[in-house]
């Protein structure tokens, strides 16, 4: 880190943790999510990504990011088919409650029928609430303390799996406990 700018590498793990969080993200993703300039995000995903900390996978002219300890470990080349998709549509759910399945489409980038299958696996999971409003199905986040009961299961998930090791695992759960804490 010698004769890199202050405060550089906590913007990296800013973003790695970002991208922990959501595997798959994109880098306009991330510039939303964390307020940082366009140009510092990009100039600190590509120092990430030839430092081996994240893989980005170029799908058509979309760049997905993930974090290559989880693509190493889990042997494989991505998450799970789907997992990236799910995990965009409840992001976007939270930040827009009482949305349309209309609203979704257009920010979500899945067809129709993927889009069905993930909110009813969503809505089974009990991640959301599908209510009908003026003829409109809206869909809505749990709250906020059963929301972080879901990130501790997945987070306990991950470390069964051997996706993330022992010192992230409990750093995030204290950090999962604190938020939960302050509710």
């Amino acid at each position: 880190m010698k004769g890199e700018r202050a405060g550089s590498s906590q913007v990296r793990r800013r973003l790695f943790s970002v991208i922990m969080d959501i595997p798959g993200i994109t880098p306009v993703e991330i510039v939303e999510r964390t307020g940082l300039n366009e140009g510092t995000v990009r100039y600190h995903l590509d120092l990430m990504e030839r430092k081996g900390d994240i893989t980005v996978r170029v799908s058509g002219k979309r760049k997905e990011c993930f974090p290559s300890e989880i693509r190493r470990k889990a042997g494989m080349e991505g998450p799970a088919k789907g997992s990236i998709e799910k995990r965009r549509t409840l992001d976007m759910i939270r930040s827009m409650p009482h949305c349309t399945r209309t609203d979704l489409m257009g920010r979500v980038n899945v067809s129709g029928p993927e889009l069905n299958r993930i909110l009813r696996a969503l809505e089974k999971k009990g991640l959301i609430v599908r209510e009908v409003r003026d003829g409109d199905e809206r869909f809505s986040a749990v709250g906020e303390k059963r929301f972080l009961d879901e990130m501790m299961l997945e987070l306990i998930d991950r470390y069964l799996e051997g996706t993330i090791d022992l010192e992230r695992f409990l750093s995030l759960k204290e950090e999962i406990q604190r938020r939960r804490s302050e509710l």
